[in-house]
């Protein structure tokens, strides 16, 4: 079970970030990489505020489908709202490391800056995996904080500016899709499920 919760003021400030000019240029990466159409069944694992299901949902219109998973019920709240008008979205509250799927229900899974807070990395992909159809795509985006370079007049305040808590560097995340079938290159993780043939 994950144990990392935005709530209240978390919540809030994770919000007015995730409307930065940065992240909405780092949502159309995403969302490009994505490569979405018409009718897909989409999975987005750690959904936040809902700012990637509302725009994942434009591409795949109300043929398609969008589950959005949080282990928030803040965030689930507010992602709910933000896709109230679109009937094809779900956002449930569910942990990434039991998510309530079956076997091959997708045609794309993706997680941007979740994976890194999991314990069981090898779970949470033995899972993508098994939810995504053969031939489905998964995309993976963490941020490696450590090659990150911060600018600031308070040179020695800014250095406390880097995200605390426990996680897992994207070469680990790398090297586990690897392990679990997935074909990958660069900075966000583009691959195929392998067939069970």
């Amino acid at each position: 079970m994950n144990t990392l919760a935005f709530t209240g003021d978390m919540a809030r400030l994770q919000q007015a970030i995730a409307e930065s000019h940065d992240l909405v240029v780092r949502r159309n990466a995403v969302l490009d990489a994505l490569n979405l159409r018409t009718g897909e069944r989409v999975l987005e694992l750690g959904c936040g505020g809902g700012y990637y299901a509302y725009e994942a949902a434009q591409f795949v219109g109300p043929t398609g489908r969008i589950c959005a998973i949080d282990i928030s019920p803040d965030q689930i709240t507010a992602a709910r709202a933000r896709c109230t008008a679109l009937p094809w979205v779900e956002c449930r509250e569910a942990d990434i490391a039991a998510p309530p799927y079956g076997d091959a229900e997708f045609d794309v899974v993706f997680a941007v800056q979740a994976l890194k807070y999991l314990a069981d990395l090898d779970g949470a992909l033995r899972h993508i995996h098994r939810m995504l159809r053969a031939g489905g795509r998964v995309v993976i985006l963490a941020t490696d904080w450590s090659s990150a370079v911060w600018h600031s007049e308070n040179a020695r305040g800014c250095g406390g500016f880097l995200p605390a808590g426990r996680h897992i560097r994207h070469a680990g995340i790398y090297r586990a899709s690897w392990r679990h079938g997935f074909a990958g290159r660069g900075f966000a993780l583009y691959g195929k499920r392998r067939s069970r043939s």
